[in-house]
């Protein structure tokens, strides 16, 4: 289960419990304690690790910019969380802020695009923390801030440039900003990834986060922690977003003749397409599904392994 290791790397950032890697001097103790204050905000914690695994599983390239079309952060203050094949787990704390559409000075952001400032309206600002276990299954403290993402976001939510800050010594001179696609930033590819793909199914008309369902023994741990850890829950196009009640994964007993993958649709004029229904406008995701006998009527879903593949 990933809700533990997470809620555990949430509670020491919380307590202050951190390494800070990038407190190699003063100027760098300043940032990590500022970005450390940040993290400890009040806000939701939402466990991405399907998204995660939806992404290894397809084993295929992302298009950072024309894969994630929508990716305005819902929260001000929001903790993605997943969990990764080695059992590292990556918190990457986004932080919106709005824009006047004024052009950063060239020190605060490099880039190799040419950025339309003006339309600009938001900029995601995510820090990156690492904790859990390390790859032979040994406790690995938790850091951060390690790295320093920015997205530039358009008024429709597209994606006007990535950016990203130095934070470790080894990886450049602290406080220097790189565009996107300089070698040193390989290590940090799929949570670059992972803030776009998040975001993105965010962006959905019929996706929110919830908490799930859990047996007892593990809620019990997870209170202990004090950390509420949320999941993705996709609900039926059409529903209302906001119906109480735990979501659940399709049923074995729902007869499979024609199998559907998981997929997004677009309905309303701004997509050239008419509302979904008559009445409903926007992205949805409709999850992996089958078509036939069986079928009980509308239903929740909670987003699981390989459902984004």
């Amino acid at each position: 289960m990933t809700a533990e290791p997470i809620a555990e790397v949430i509670a020491d950032i919380r307590a202050g419990r951190v390494n800070h890697p990038a407190a190699f001097d003063e100027m760098g103790l300043r940032s990590s304690l500022k970005l450390l204050e940040q993290a400890q905000v009040p806000q939701p914690v939402v466990d991405c690790t399907a998204i995660y695994d939806g992404y290894m599983k397809a084993g295929k390239g992302v298009a950072l910019y024309d894969d994630y079309p929508s990716i305005v952060p819902p929260w001000e203050n929001a903790f993605l969380c997943y969990v990764n094949q080695f059992g590292n787990v990556n918190a990457l704390q986004v932080l919106r802020v709005d824009w006047d559409g004024s052009a950063p000075s060239w020190d605060n952001w490099m880039t190799d695009n040419d950025v339309e400032w003006a339309r600009v309206r938001w900029i995601a600002e995510t820090s990156i923390w690492i904790g859990g276990r390390s790859g032979d299954g040994r406790y690995l403290p938790t850091s951060g801030p390690c790295h320093l993402l920015r997205h530039a976001i358009h008024e429709d939510g597209s994606i006007a440039d990535i950016n990203w800050v130095a934070l470790m010594h080894k990886r450049g001179v602290f406080g220097e900003a790189h565009a996107i696609g300089d070698p040193n930033t390989e290590v940090w590819d799929t949570a670059t990834v992972m803030v776009g793909a998040a975001l993105n199914f965010l962006n959905a008309s019929n996706v929110d986060i919830a908490e799930p369902s859990r047996p007892r023994p593990q809620r019990r741990r997870l209170a202990r922690t004090g950390v509420t850890v949320q999941t993705i829950v996709v609900r039926p196009p059409g529903k209302h977003r906001a119906k109480s009640g735990a979501a659940r994964p399709i049923d074995a007993s729902e007869t499979a003749l024609s199998p559907v993958r998981g997929h997004w649709s677009h309905y309303g004029e701004r997509y050239n397409r008419g509302k979904l229904f008559g009445k409903y406008e926007g992205k949805f995701w409709i999850s992996g599904h089958v078509r036939g006998q069986g079928d009980a009527g509308p239903r929740d879903y909670v987003l699981k392994p390989g459902a984004a593949a």
